[in-house]
């Protein structure tokens, strides 16, 4: 499990994510401080670290 440290694209404060390899793909999460919802999609690089995308879900 890795934690990744993002800002969120509401409110703009640094919020933190854990992922795993098992969480490959897309999900919405409620961001910890203003509790707008993130849309996030994670994949696998070829090395084994994380590629983490994220906007404001529609």
């Amino acid at each position: 499990m890795e934690e990744l440290a993002l800002q969120c694209p509401y409110c703009w404060e640094t919020i933190t994510v854990l992922v795993e390899e098992e969480m490959a793909g897309e999900w919405i999460e409620d961001c910890e401080v203003c509790c707008n919802p993130i849309r996030f999609v994670l994949s696998l690089r070829e090395d084994g670290s994380f590629d983490l995308y994220h906007e404001r879900a529609q």
